[in-house]
């Protein structure tokens, strides 16, 4: 992983909109709706012969602090997994959602932090579940599986030189998840 793309991440789509001013833009909205797609405005600059927009999906509408205590207070007799916090947040934030489960949403919480915004806790989320976070084409906030296949492979015939370093045998791998054993 580079600097740019991490797993966990909470990606939001930018887009840039330019708008001819013969079109006679009257006052500046807030959403715009492209091919069922809702983007809010960010930004925009008004220039003599255009306007462009600054545009960003849903994913910004979970740049709060989210605070648990009333989830994780309220329900004393049933415990409160991960994935109740998860529909919790997209409630809260007005976010649709598909996923019903994900690697480890049955996880019990009982503890909160209420500095840590709303798109940090779904980053972690879809840390836990090997995926990164997106707003899909239908507005909906979707985990997708990183794919980390090899896009190309180099046969000798392309190397003109070529160096073997030392050689490492791995002989055990321990996973430890906090939980399992």
């Amino acid at each position: 992983f580079d600097e740019s793309f991490k797993l966990g991440v909470t990606m939001c789509d930018t887009y840039k909109l330019t708008i001819n001013n013969d079109y006679g833009i009257n006052n500046i909205p807030n959403e715009v709706k492209i091919n069922d797609k809702i983007l809010y405005v960010d930004s925009y600059k008004i220039n003599d012969f255009t306007t462009e927009f600054n545009l960003v999906d849903k994913m910004v509408d979970l740049n709060f602090n989210y605070d648990a205590s009333p989830l994780i207070e309220a329900s004393a007799t049933k415990k409160v997994t991960l994935l109740d916090i998860f529909n919790d947040i997209c409630k809260q934030a007005g976010i649709k959602t598909d996923i019903t489960a994900f690697n480890m949403s049955s996880l019990e919480v009982s503890y909160y932090d209420n500095t840590v915004s709303a798109r940090d806790y779904i980053g972690y989320m879809a840390e836990l579940d090997g995926s990164y976070a997106y707003i899909d084409e239908n507005n909906k906030l979707s985990f997708k599986k990183f794919n980390n296949s090899n896009g190309k492979e180099i046969t000798f015939d392309e190397i003109s030189d070529y160096k073997i370093g030392n050689s490492f045998q791995y002989t055990r791998v321990l996973f430890d998840n906090g939980t399992e054993i």
